[in-house]
C-alpha cells in the first residue's frame, strides 16, 4: 500500500500556511535552514513542475503570478537580512525528493549553486533555461529526473539526470550558510524548527497582507 502523500491533505501543514490560492499553496517548509524559507506547489498532484506541461495557458499564468507574488513578498519582508538581495530557487525534479509532490523551494538569500553542481555532477546535461516555462517543453521532449535552481544572476539552471541524494539541495544550501545540522527536516531539532517556521509564518502572512493578490 503506498503512503499517502502530505501535500495532497491539507491537514498535515495547514499550520505552516502563508498563501492559499484556487491551485496553488505557499507554505513555511519544515526543516527551516534560514528564515522566510516558504515551498511553493500546487493543489493538484504531479510529480515534478516539468511533468506539469499539460497546463493551460491560464494555469501557466496562474503558476507565473503566485511565485512572482512568493518572491516579491519575500524580498520587500529580508530586503537587507541574510545578505538577501535576491532569492535562491531550487526544486529536486523526480531525483532527490523526499515527497514525491511538485515543489518549488524559495529562500530569501543570495546563492548561486551553479559551480557546487557543476562539480557534483561533471557527466550531466547543465543548461541555462530562457524562462522558468521553458522547463515544461524540455521535460516533453528528455522525460528525465532534473535539479532545477536559479543561478548568481536569478536565471533559472537545470542538470539532467543527476545521479543526486535525497535532499541534495537542502545539503548544499546548509553546509554553505553554515547550517548543516538542519540539512535534513527530519532531523532537525523539532522545538528549534517549530520556532522558526512561527515566525516565517508571522512575517509572511503579515507581508502578504500589506500587499493584496489576485486569488486565481
Amino acid at each position: 500500500m503506498s503512503t499517502p502523500c502530505p501535500f495532497c491533505n491539507k491537514e498535515s501543514f495547514k499550520e505552516r500556511i502563508v498563501l492559499e490560492t484556487k491551485q496553488w499553496y505557499v507554505i513555511a517548509s519544515l526543516g527551516q535552514i534560514t528564515s522566510g524559507y516558504l515551498l511553493v506547489f500546487p493543489k493538484e498532484h504531479h510529480s515534478c513542475f516539468g511533468a506539469m506541461s499539460e497546463l493551460s495557458k491560464k494555469e501557466t499564468s496562474g503558476q507565473r503570478a503566485v511565485v512572482c507574488h512568493t518572491l516579491g513578498c519575500l524580498e520587500q519582508e529580508y530586503w537587507g537580512e541574510l545578505g538577501a538581495a535576491h532569492i535562491t530557487l531550487f526544486e529536486h525534479g523526480i531525483v532527490g525528493q523526499s515527497v514525491p509532490h511538485a515543489h518549488l523551494h524559495v529562500l530569501p538569500v543570495r546563492l548561486d549553486l551553479t559551480p557546487r553542481v557543476q562539480k557534483d555532477f561533471t557527466q550531466c546535461e547543465i543548461v541555462e533555461l530562457e524562462n522558468p516555462e521553458k522547463l515544461q517543453l524540455l521535460w516533453q521532449k528528455q522525460q528525465k529526473p532534473y535539479l532545477l535552481w536559479s543561478n548568481g544572476n536569478g536565471k533559472p539552471m537545470v542538470c539532467w539526470n543527476p545521479p543526486a541524494p535525497k535532499q541534495y539541495f537542502r545539503t548544499v544550501v546548509a553546509e554553505i550558510l553554515g547550517y548543516p545540522n538542519r540539512a535534513d527536516w527530519k532531523t532537525m531539532d523539532p522545538a528549534l524548527d517549530k520556532r522558526m517556521w512561527q515566525g516565517t509564518v508571522e512575517r509572511l502572512k503579515r507581508q502578504l497582507g500589506r500587499t493584496p493578490y489576485k486569488n486565481t
